[in-house]
């Protein structure tokens, strides 16, 4: 990352710009990070600028040194009321600004304490939020065309994709995280013998799990096209799918929280709650 201007203040929105930059240059880092994950660390600092500008703060002027207690308390109030930020999701975004606020610190060698560092953890209550096979089968027929349409103030957009449920159907079935889901290969498919699916590999982070392949997921797989696609190095869900893999689990995500809303049930289920459904089963068999 280069060194911004230590001969003037610096400015919080040209660290900002500054960052965003580090983290598109792959080079520099001698890694790839993900579209997806800078689009998120974006959405973070526009978030922090837009808290700041709502309680009239001159952003554009505001030097990086001065963020204090008492401007990282109106981005508190902007998140936990305005954009109704979990626990979960706050301890997060501040994360993030800790991490983004020590990375300039460190790079441009500043006399600075990092203000992030004395805001506290949200407790967060972790709850299971299951769903019932009625609940699922009822999702499933109100994924289509016609449903997906997406009204904003500025646009109209539809998320419906015809590979949506095979998604659901997998995330229950599998238990992988959505980016995993969605970079599952036939190749990875290992099976005893010619007819039995046994397991399926897949990478987490810098770990190889090993799922268990039950008789539902069998077939689902075997509906998808393993016979006609054993072995081989290609996607299981939506092969000839144009949109990269990040924008498809970016898609993934909101499309579910789109449909599910549509069940009016009052339960705030995501996505990645079908895992979790996943993850009970399996302790159900083993109990």
């Amino acid at each position: 990352m280069k060194k911004l201007d230590s001969k003037q203040p610096l400015l919080l929105t040209d660290c900002m710009t500054s960052y965003l930059a580090y983290l598109n240059n792959n080079d520099l880092l001698n890694k790839t990070i993900s579209k997806a994950y800078i689009m998120e660390c974006d959405r973070f600092l526009q978030y922090y600028i837009e808290a700041l500008k709502i309680k009239n703060v001159e952003v554009g002027k505001l030097n990086f040194t001065d963020v204090n207690d008492e401007l990282i308390d109106y981005v508190y109030e902007y998140l936990a009321n305005v954009k109704n930020y979990s626990n979960l999701s706050l301890n997060k975004f501040f994360a993030f600004l800790k991490k983004f606020t020590g990375h300039i610190i460190q790079i441009n060698h500043l006399n600075y304490r990092n203000p992030f560092s004395d805001v506290p953890k949200m407790s967060i209550i972790q709850k299971n939020i299951l769903i019932d096979i009625d609940e699922f089968y009822n999702l499933l027929n109100i994924v289509t065309p016609e449903n997906g349409i997406q009204q904003t103030l500025k646009s109209k957009t539809n998320l419906y994709k015809p590979w949506l449920k095979d998604a659901y159907w997998l995330a229950i079935l599998c238990g992988a995280r959505t980016l995993e889901l969605l970079n599952l290969k036939w190749s990875d498919i290992k099976s005893s013998t010619n007819v039995e699916l046994s397991f399926i590999h897949y990478r987490s982070g810098k770990a190889i799990r090993k799922c268990p392949i039950s008789l539902e997921f069998s077939s689902k797989l075997i509906d998808l096209g393993y016979f006609e696609n054993k072995g081989k190095d290609k996607y299981i869900l939506a092969p000839e799918e144009s949109m990269n893999r990040d924008s498809m689990a970016a898609l993934l995500v909101k499309s579910f929280k789109h449909y599910y809303k549509q069940l009016e049930n009052g339960k705030n289920m995501q996505f990645r709650h079908l895992r979790i459904v996943y993850i009970n089963s399996i302790l159900n068999i083993y109990k």
